[in-house]
């Protein structure tokens, strides 16, 4: 008992520090934590080497190392929201000849054939398609977004997470940056450790559990 008591007391100090900073944070209160389509703008801003962050190609370079991808950076156009038979692709990251299509699911479920769909639009147009599959924590797509999509082909979607790629990748992107672009990701950084949540408070009892076995067991 004298081990869970000295953990919650520890538990406690953590969470009256934690309600003592500053904890304002716009993309929460503009209610971006479940909005998948604002997740998309602002990931899919980040990623244009000609938008106003200033940082030219760095953030879609660090972006591109974390999800293993050999994509070249010339000529890249990026875009939200593109049609595509009657559906619309959440982020599309092109080149002269390939692309890189990123279908975000945080909380919505997939709809039929939405995978197959996307691939065989992009193959029609380009050499190379890479198909990306990003939801909180890597889950695979479903068999009925994927529909009669190929193996060999299945077996090229990428799926990956905010937890493990876009979180330690919007990371790198604050260490590059200063000033408003600076604050501004750190609060989405944030928001993600909400999103999947990690936030401050729970990051912190997590190191103090690891610290000792003997804490962890109790």
């Amino acid at each position: 008992m004298e081990e869970i008591d000295t953990l919650l007391n520890h538990v406690s100090v953590l969470h009256k520090q934690n309600e003592d900073k500053e904890i304002f944070n716009v993309f929460q209160s503009l209610g971006f934590k479940s909005q998948e389509t604002m997740h998309s703008k602002f990931i899919a801003s980040l990623l244009d080497p000609k938008d106003q962050h200033g940082k030219k190609h760095s953030f879609l370079q660090l972006f591109l190392k974390h999800i293993k991808s050999d994509f070249k950076t010339d000529n890249v156009k990026v875009k939200t929201e593109r049609s595509v038979h009657k559906r619309r692709i959440d982020i599309s990251i092109e080149n002269n000849d390939s692309i890189i299509i990123i279908e975000n699911k945080i909380f919505a479920g997939d709809q039929y054939m939405q995978l197959e769909d996307y691939f065989n639009f992009c193959k029609e147009e380009k050499k190379n398609v890479e198909v990306i599959y990003l939801t909180l924590y890597g889950n695979p797509p479903s068999e009925k977004s994927l529909g009669e999509t190929p193996i060999i082909e299945r077996d090229t979607i990428n799926c990956i997470s905010y937890e493990k790629e876009i979180i330690p990748w919007i990371t790198e992107c604050v260490d590059q940056s200063k000033g408003r672009l600076k604050t501004s990701l750190e609060m989405y950084n944030e928001l993600l450790h909400v999103l999947i949540n990690r936030n401050g408070f729970m990051n912190k009892i997590f190191k103090y559990l690891k610290e000792d076995p003997e804490k962890l067991k109790a």
